[in-house]
């Protein structure tokens, strides 16, 4: 049947298309069912004018088919050079057309123009599928429409499209064969056969379309593939020393599909009695031979150890090692042999038994060994391996059982004699010493002794422990050599760490001080029998007291303390308060003994100096004195002028203080309070740091009486240096010169605090 084709005529303006045509073309008879065909044509536009606006009004091209279907996604049937200027989608509302619609500018200028642009047109190709079932001398079209939008008008006034469409008659190939044949049954041989002409077969049959051609075809690997020359009705295969399969396809000369008969299998069957094989304790029995052959007989021989003779796999428990022979017999009683060697091995490991030490003390350990087999499991302890550690807390029979690699098991024994240890103990004659003391440590329960591991071999010692010590006697039993140990704790007590100080220490005759003391519980005085941790004392002469402290322990103590008598000048008791050392309730830091000063304590809290100055200009320095300023404020001069003073106190990083007022210096001790409120200093140069109280601003470092970036600069160094000790960048006194003494020197130098005086 001839190819039909119909073209509709196109004008210099509308779109430029060239005529469908197919790769490959039909035949005379046209394509056959379930092929897929290429359909090609060249696009494009004819003018020179451009398709600009894509995003808007883009060009279209429709494709649609009659017969034939697409076959997969849009992107997979479509190629060519110029479809890649399209988008392509299946029409929702056509499914066998498929839509292009313009994704970029298309330049004008087809091959119709004087002046062609070869990227204004282009071949588009179409996979296209002609279904199985397609009827007799269905017609097979496609057809291609492109859309030119109406602003192109202009160049397009014989209309906004053109058409090609192209049928195909069909040729019928639907009356195939309906029967391939048959081409008889297996065929089995033993180790090599010749197959018997493959003559047992029936022809194809069904279907209409010129006669029935044949194929045979040999199975290698999983694909079938021809055999040359082999096309007859029946095939005579070849010798064969392996498993081989063969069909045959079958179909109409005219046209059609291929049809496969049945397979027929050539099966070379090759004796296999099985793997040679061992039959230990632990695997007693094996399954011999090979799965069954169909049409086969068999028999094993000797019987013996078999579980039956006459099966394909029987399983073999021989008592010796034995050489089975496996005989198989086909239909014709040919028959071919093989054999299989079952080796028996059962023989039992030679285990033995042995001990580090075979007699040993109440909880000391040895060690089991055992050799001979593989794996050992022991008993009564629930362990495993060649080595194992025991600690039986009495004599005890150890058996250990023997695995070797055959599984086959023995059992062998071992006793461990246990002597139990001497019962060693200790007493003492006192348990709560205090330090200095000294008690008798006294072993009990054994022959030998040794304590705290050393070479004293007497059951009595004596000792003066410096501390609560464990002292340890180990004990030998001279007749089993087993020992034991006993510890004694002798707890002892620490004596009283007493600090004692007097305020004041230096006293005019008949005036009175305070001696206190810390450290202890309890405490007597003497002379004059006080008791207390403080008590009051007005001596004539220059004193020395001394003081016992008895702790809680019990344990005691002695301290003394020089109270000095001297005739008196004019003296000048004070209180004031140094802002960075002061903490809370009235009291400051002891920053002498935080500091690391040797003799200082915790009343103490750092040397200051008192200066009398003139009350008139220019305020001359009449008298100074150094003195030790105590935590709670307060500090006492002694002076040999008399008169009104202006009252200065200096310390090392405080700012100079004066009294607001020139003080009354004489015979009668004179008094002067700075930290009762502010104006108590000159200019009330004072803070506040609690509630009524008042002290001398800190800070002043460089000591030139001001707050200030200096006294930072050489804070800033000494927290670099990490400086601890006796320093004047110790602002709060804790030891430390650290960030924690920056707040109150940025405070002052925030609030310029300096030196007022007249």
């Amino acid at each position: 049947m001839l190819c039909l084709q119909s073209t509709f005529a196109q004008t210099s303006y509308n779109p430029y298309v060239q005529s469908i045509h197919f790769q490959t073309l039909p035949t005379a008879s046209g394509f056959e069912c379930g092929t897929t065909q290429t359909v090609v044509f060249t696009q494009g536009l004819t003018s020179l004018a451009d398709a600009t606006q894509w995003q808007t009004n883009p060009m279209t091209i429709s494709i649609c088919l009659s017969g034939f279907i697409f076959e997969g996604p849009a992107a997979n049937v479509i190629s060519g050079a110029y479809a890649s200027n399209f988008s392509w989608s299946y029409d929702l509302f056509a499914p066998n057309c498929l839509v292009g619609i313009q994704n970029q500018t298309l330049i004008g200028g087809g091959p119709s123009t004087s002046s062609p642009n070869p990227l204004s047109f282009g071949t588009i190709s179409i996979n296209v599928k002609v279904p199985e079932n397609t009827a007799l001398n269905t017609a097979l079209a496609a057809s291609v429409n492109l859309q030119v939008p109406g602003y192109m008008t202009a160049f397009n006034i014989q209309g906004d499209d053109d058409a090609t469409a192209q049928s195909v008659g069909f040729c019928s190939c639907y009356s195939f064969i309906t029967n391939a044949g048959s081409i008889g049954g297996n065929q089995s041989f033993f180790n090599s056969g010749n197959p018997v002409a493959f003559t047992s077969t029936t022809a194809g049959s069904g279907g209409s379309g010129g006669s029935i051609v044949y194929q045979w075809q040999e199975l290698s690997g999983s694909n079938w593939t021809d055999l040359s020359g082999a096309t007859n009705l029946t095939y005579d295969a070849p010798l064969t020393t392996v498993n081989k399969s063969y069909r045959r396809k079958a179909k109409r000369s005219a046209c059609g599909t291929w049809l496969n008969s049945n397979v027929v299998n050539v099966n070379i069957i090759l004796p296999n009695a099985g793997s040679d094989a061992t039959v230990t304790c632990t695997t007693p029995s094996t399954t011999i031979g090979t799965p069954p052959v169909s049409g086969i007989t068999y028999s094993w021989s000797p019987s013996i150890g078999l579980s039956a003779a006459n099966v394909a796999q029987p399983i073999a428990t021989p008592g010796t090692t034995t050489t089975y022979t496996m005989t198989m017999t086909d239909a014709s009683s040919a028959t071919a042999s093989d054999v299989v060697l079952i080796t028996v091995n059962k023989t039992p490991p030679a285990v033995t038994a042995s001990a580090t030490s075979s007699t040993i003390c109440s909880g000391v350990s040895t060690t089991l060994n055992a050799t001979g087999a593989n794996a050992y499991s022991w008993a009564p302890v629930a362990m495993s391996g060649a080595s194992i550690s025991v600690n039986p807390a009495s004599s005890t029979t150890f058996t250990v059982t023997g695995t070797g690699i055959n599984g086959c098991t023995t059992t062998a024994i071992k006793l461990i004699n246990v002597n139990a240890l001497p019962s060693v103990g200790s007493t003492a004659t006192f348990n709560s010493l205090c330090e200095g003391g000294s008690t008798t440590l006294t072993g009990t329960g054994a022959n030998i002794y040794t304590w705290n591991f050393g070479a004293t071999y007497t059951n009595t010692i004596t000792v003066t422990p410096p501390s609560t010590t464990t002292y340890a006697v180990i004990g030998t039993n001279t007749a089993t050599g087993c020992t034991n140990i006993s510890t004694r704790t002798i707890n002892v007590n620490p004596l009283p760490v007493l600090n004692i100080s007097a305020s004041p220490s230096s006293i005019c005759p008949g005036s009175a001080s305070t001696l206190s003391v810390n450290g202890a519980s309890t405490y007597s005085w003497q002379p004059g029998s006080y008791t207390g941790s403080t008590i009051s004392v007005s001596p004539t002469s220059s004193t020395t007291y001394t003081v016992t402290g008895t702790s809680a322990a019990g344990c005691t103590k002695t301290g003394t303390k020089v109270l000095v008598v001297s005739p008196c000048g004019s003296v000048l008791n004070l209180k004031f308060y140094i802002q960075g050392y002061y903490l809370s309730a009235g009291l400051m830091d002891h920053v002498l003994l935080n500091e690391g000063e040797p003799g200082a304590t915790v009343t103490r809290t750092d040397s200051v100096t008192i200066e009398l100055r003139n009350s008139t200009p220019p305020y001359a320095l009449a008298a100074s004195q150094k003195v030790i300023l105590n935590t709670n404020g307060t500090c006492v001069g002694n002076f040999s002028v008399s008169g009104n003073y202006y009252v200065v106190v200096k310390h090392r990083n405080m700012i100079d203080t004066w009294s607001s007022n020139p003080v009354s210096i004489g015979a009668i001790p004179a008094s002067y309070d700075f930290s009762t409120a502010a104006n108590k200093a000159y200019g009330s140069n004072m803070v506040s740091v609690a509630s009524n109280i008042w002290a001398c601003y800190s800070g002043d470092i460089n000591r030139d009486e001001n707050a200030d970036l200096i006294d930072m600069s050489a804070l800033e160094v000494g927290i670099e240096q990490f400086q601890f000790g006796y320093f004047n960048t110790d602002l709060n006194g804790d030891g430390n010169v650290d960030l924690l003494d920056s707040p109150v020197l940025e405070n002052n130098i925030t609030n310029f605090v300096y030196s007022i005086h007249p």
